[in-house]
């Protein structure tokens, strides 16, 4: 929760548009989780986006699950226009693990958006929460991973598309690929890195003339 803080103090002197959160805001998902998440997050000075990872609405998600993330987050996806780029927040635990009633809706809706976004030639970035694929987009699915059929399936719809960037949380390590110009990245997190590399957040600096590229903010102060 203290990095959390550093963190909501040096994005506000940042300034950025808004904040893409990539899932996983609590470790266990219960009512006392949520309230201390969302009291810090409620410092943030500028709009923050989230999307639910595994441990927010479990990796197989319920009816329960889902309306308690609703309670308390609102909407698991949705999408907006903002300064000639078009961003879709996206719940892959539908991809992960198919949920009756649930995944079909998500995939029309989002196929929906890419179509609308498509028709007024704006680039897409998608927010969420898996990455497609850690190494190889071959790979043998695993749990950092989604099944194999699926991240193809979603990459031909990033093609078709003009989706530029995919972001996501979940492996807590920094994962780096690139499809035919199209971003694939998974990076640090305020909780807990596997790969040592030090707690923070990627700035991310998007133009339509000049492209996008980010950088890596270190956490300061941590005691």
């Amino acid at each position: 929760m203290k990095r959390l803080e550093i963190a909501v103090e040096q994005i506000n002197e940042a300034k950025p548009d808004f904040v893409a959160l990539c899932g996983d805001m609590v470790h266990n998902a219960n009512e006392q989780s949520f309230a201390d998440f969302k009291k810090i997050q409620a410092g943030l000075e500028v709009p923050c986006y989230c999307v639910p990872g595994n441990h927010d609405i479990k990796k197989v998600p319920t009816r329960e699950s889902l309306a308690f993330y609703r309670k308390h987050f609102g909407e698991d996806y949705y999408a907006f226009e903002h300064k000639g780029y078009f961003f879709a927040f996206i719940n892959t635990q539908f991809w992960k693990s198919p949920t009756p009633g649930e995944s079909a809706k998500h995939d029309a809706w989002f196929e929906d958006q890419l179509t609308q976004a498509s028709s007024k030639g704006l680039p897409v970035f998608v927010v969420g929460h898996y990455p497609l694929y850690v190494k190889d987009i071959g790979e043998e699915e695993k749990n950092p991973n989604l099944p194999v059929a699926k991240r193809k399936e979603v990459l031909d719809l990033y093609r078709k598309y003009g989706v530029v960037a995919m972001l996501g949380g979940h492996t807590h390590h920094l994962v780096q690929n690139e499809v035919e110009g199209i971003q694939l990245f998974n990076a640090e997190t305020t909780s807990k890195n596997f790969d040592k590399r030090p707690f923070g957040f990627r700035l991310w600096h998007v133009d339509p003339e000049e492209g996008f590229q980010n950088e890596f903010v270190a956490l300061d102060d941590l005691v």
